[in-house]
């Protein structure tokens, strides 16, 4: 899979600066933060980890773009340009952050992992850090 992306990015946009991935852990959410987050961004991907993620998505009929391959799919999207969120539990959200990490050692691009806390509901212009 990694392979792909790789190949996909070199061919495509090389050039480009990465998207960035925001993780909400919905065990955390406040029930507010995020329906107002994702109402502040268009066009943002969205993927849920696990079952009360994915429970949580569709009892507050949020449409997901991503239900397997999650993280390898967030990673596509950042070296296209694009933002993601992903939605998962608490226990993995290092699991996310852990996997990014170890992309970027391997590729050597940098893409930078926002966690989203209750009432943080920036734009996204605001969102996005310089690495």
């Amino acid at each position: 899979m990694m392979h792909i992306i790789e190949t996909l990015f070199s061919k495509t946009c090389g050039h480009a600066r990465p998207g960035s991935i925001t993780i909400c852990n919905v065990d955390l959410d406040n029930e507010e933060s995020l329906p107002e987050w994702i109402s502040n961004r268009t066009g943002v991907s969205v993927g849920a980890m696990g079952t009360r993620a994915k429970q949580r998505a569709e009892n507050r009929q949020i449409r997901l773009d991503f239900t397997y391959g999650v993280i390898d799919k967030c990673i596509l999207k950042a070296l296209l340009g694009e933002d993601s969120l992903i939605l998962t539990t608490g226990s993995m959200v290092d699991r996310v952050q852990k996997r990014v990490d170890d992309y970027g050692k391997e590729s050597g691009i940098h893409i930078t992992v926002n966690p989203l806390e209750p009432g943080n509901v920036t734009t996204n212009k605001e969102s996005r850090r310089q690495p």
